[in-house]
């Protein structure tokens, strides 16, 4: 008897993500060995890509278990072929998450149907990372495409702007030249709908008003 938990609780997850572990667990009512913690937390993080660290504590005088989680940090929500296909994190992988675990609509879209099977994701997650920084473009970013043709990307601002950024190298160079073309075209002609840096190493910067 002195070794059944008859509590169990999670800390630091959403709702939705707390009632998946607590379901995952179980354990109330059951018979907890010394080194049952450490072999559910080792089976949560196995078991949940989204978490980043599970710390399971057990106190043996009030018969309770809490599980103190952290989420990984997503850069971008994936897609593949318009479905979701989890989230990109800092480090470039792509891990899962149950549905509401994460605010998927204030995340930028990173749309991989064309991406090649294996290519790396670790610059491009430091990519993603550099051009959410604020201020870094004119408006937020909402969407992120490869295109294969190109061999590049193509990314959907919030304002309607479509800049046709091409590979991931220059992109601090880019952004200020980007800066500088914006400041410069829109109060001589307006609104810019488009904006063509696949040329950049050539010197080259194209602007489509319409």
């Amino acid at each position: 008897r002195w070794a059944r938990v008859e509590t169990v609780s999670v800390l630091g997850a959403p709702a939705v993500l707390e009632a998946e572990l607590l379901l995952a667990v179980g354990g109330k009512g059951e018979v907890w060995g010394p080194f049952e913690p450490y072999r559910i937390g080792a089976e949560l993080e196995k078991r949940f890509s989204c978490l980043g660290m599970v710390h399971v504590s057990r106190s043996w005088r009030r018969r309770s278990v809490e599980i103190g989680v952290e989420l990984r940090e997503p850069r971008a929500a994936v897609a593949r072929a318009g479905k979701r296909a989890g989230y990109l994190d800092r480090k470039g992988e792509v891990f899962e998450a149950a549905e509401g675990t994460y605010d998927r609509a204030s995340l930028p879209e990173l749309d991989l149907t064309h991406w090649p099977q294996g290519g790396m994701l670790g610059p491009l997650a430091v990519f993603v990372e550099e051009i959410r920084a604020p201020g870094s473009l004119p408006a937020v970013i909402e969407r992120l495409r490869f295109e294969p043709e190109d061999d590049g990307w193509t990314a959907a601002l919030a304002d309607g702007t479509a800049l046709f950024w091409g590979d991931l190298r220059w992109t601090r160079q880019k952004l200020d030249r980007l800066k500088e073309v914006l400041d410069d075209a829109r109060p001589r002609f307006g609104k810019v709908n488009a904006v063509d840096l696949r040329y950049f190493e050539d010197g080259k910067i194209l602007v489509r008003l319409k």
